[in-house]
């Protein structure tokens, strides 16, 4: 990962940039790199490219022939020619606000206009699944997609450094990073947004930059995050998380572990009396054990796994001799609660106008308190393992307090649709009560038009003094996409498969026709405490 800016090894040092812009020509480079480095203090400057690199057309017509569905389109002026449109999506020609998932494309076709193409979908676009048509393209609208560029403001390795007072714009893949053993460090007061009209444009960017605001992979101590607002980017606003890795073969004490070999965010240190937890895909169990030693293998398997992560990459293994024996089958899974970012805080930021989730957080011992989350097309907070990226792990010991969440979930694809809520504790691919501790208070849900809170694959919840405040007026542009994960989408609260859920003092305010309940149980939950009410309609 190249970055103009590149500062290796240094220690206790603070950069005042502001009123300094650093404009990056380089297509795949990001800008600021702080390597291996302790205490750097970096302040106040400007981080773009010197052009846009996401893709941004307006769409003349839709429509479909023998080749499948379409949208022609006309290039903007001052974007990228070479867009593939390969992650597409919809932006509302009045509002300029986002309004629908668009798919991949297939191929681009020539026609007659300077810069105008006709481009076809790979299937059915994301759109046609759902029958609010409102929600669809029309000419007018405008088509976003991402585009090449590395990390804006990359902490490789580096502990107790703090990035504050910067803004990016016209950004590249994630605004900030960090991974290698990260651990420990401040975002204070940044600022991902989209940036002024480019040379030679007729228009602003639609869209901020290609990927997560804020993305740390791997961190011993989570990041402290206070006071920042990112809008306008094509997916998360923050992931905490650590890795999945793969278990190969356990023979006793010892297990074979397994990982891409490109996997930025696999820990590069492993130590004995490091805890590592390993998850039996057999009995849907999870395993607490300590690492007694590690010694490379020259262990190859030829079998296939089911992870798509794992099946798709070269693959690196280690041997790990445990402190006591297991017996579990291949393509199990394991992770180290010390490298997914323990320990994180998240105070006073503002998410809003993003194309994925607002906060996607996978450690223990964290808190997200007094945020903003509006109009995010998936949920807003989201607590969830994701093995389908290989992306661990479960949330223990998790407060959630003083969040107003609004208009969040209004368009969830496919790919979500077990996180089809505003609030979501759930896990992608596992099953178990792994999820434990969390408190959920004081919160605020407004107009919210899905299941509210979800729930699932969690134990020692309470859920206290909460509003919801015109919940479920519409019925989901998403079609009932949670339906199939059997979430109740006209429950406030929906609850299921979890133990030892307690619910007080939570208000529901002027809720919709479609809210037909306040709480949800499935028959596979455990000691529910507590209730709730919702008033008369119109009250």
């Amino acid at each position: 990962m190249k970055a103009p800016l590149t500062l290796r090894e240094i220690r206790d040092v603070e950069i005042a940039a502001y009123g300094v812009e650093l404009a990056v020509d380089h297509p795949t480079s990001g800008a600021l790199m702080l390597e291996n480095c302790h205490n750097v203090q970096f302040k106040g400057a400007i981080l773009r490219y010197a052009k846009p690199h996401t893709g941004q057309a307006r769409i003349l017509a839709v429509g479909s022939d023998d080749e499948g569905e379409y949208c022609d389109i006309e290039l903007e002026p001052g974007f990228p020619k070479d867009a593939t449109f390969a992650i597409a999506a919809v932006v509302d020609g009045l509002t300029l606000l986002p309004k629908t998932d668009g798919g991949s494309a297939r191929f681009l076709q020539s026609l007659a206009g300077p810069d105008q193409f006709r481009l076809y979908w790979k299937g059915d676009p994301s759109w046609k699944k759902f029958p609010d048509t409102s929600i669809w393209p029309a000419p007018g609208d405008y088509l976003v997609c991402r585009g090449p560029g590395g990390m804006m403001c990359y902490a490789k390795g580096s502990q107790s450094c703090t990035f504050e007072d910067i803004t990016i714009y016209w950004g590249g893949q994630f605004g900030f990073y960090e991974s290698h053993s990260a651990s420990a460090n401040r975002y204070i007061r940044n600022t991902i947004t989209y940036g002024p009209i480019p040379p030679g444009a007729r228009m602003r960017a639609l869209v901020s930059q290609s990927a997560d605001g804020l993305h740390c992979g791997g961190s011993i101590v989570g990041p402290t995050v206070e006071g920042c607002l990112f809008e306008g980017q094509m997916d998360d606003g923050v992931n905490i998380h650590g890795s999945f890795y793969q278990i190969a073969r356990s023979r006793g004490s010892i297990v074979t572990m397994g990982f891409p070999s490109d996997f930025l965010d696999a820990p590069r240190e492993y130590h004995p009396d490091d805890a590592i937890y390993i998850y039996d895909v057999r009995k849907h169990t999870l395993l607490a054990r300590k690492i007694v030693a590690i010694n490379e293998t020259n262990f190859v398997s030829s079998r296939q796994s089911r992870h798509s992560r794992f099946a798709n990459y070269p693959m690196r293994f280690v041997d790990l001799t445990l402190d006591e024996e297991v017996d579990v089958p291949y393509d199990s899974v394991a992770w180290f609660p010390s490298r997914c970012g323990a320990g994180y805080r998240i105070n006073g930021c503002t998410i809003r106008n993003n194309w994925s989730r607002g906060f996607l957080l996978k450690a223990d011992d964290g808190s997200l308190t007094n945020n903003i989350v509006e109009r995010t097309p998936g949920a807003g907070i989201v607590l969830s393992t994701e093995l389908n990226w290989a992306e661990a792990g479960y949330s223990r010991k998790v407060t959630i307090e003083g969040n107003t969440l609004r208009s969040c979930g209004f368009l969830n694809v496919a790919a979500l649709g077990e996180q089809a809520g505003g609030l979501v504790v759930t896990s992608t691919g596992m099953e178990g009560h792994g999820h434990a501790e969390i408190r959920i208070r004081n919160n605020t849900f407004e107009n919210i038009d899905l299941t509210n809170i979800i729930i699932r694959h969690a134990r020692d919840v309470i859920i206290s003094d909460n509003k919801f405040i015109n919940p479920l007026h519409r019925t989901s542009s998403t079609g009932d996409i949670g339906k199939p994960f059997g979430i109740d989408g006209q429950a406030i609260i929906w609850i299921d498969d979890s133990e030892r859920i307690t619910l007080s003092g939570n208000q529901v305010i002027k809720p919709g026709p479609y809210a037909r309940s306040g709480l949800s149980v499935s028959t596979s939950v455990e000691e529910v405490t507590g209730s709730l009410e919702i008033p008369q309609a119109g009250l």
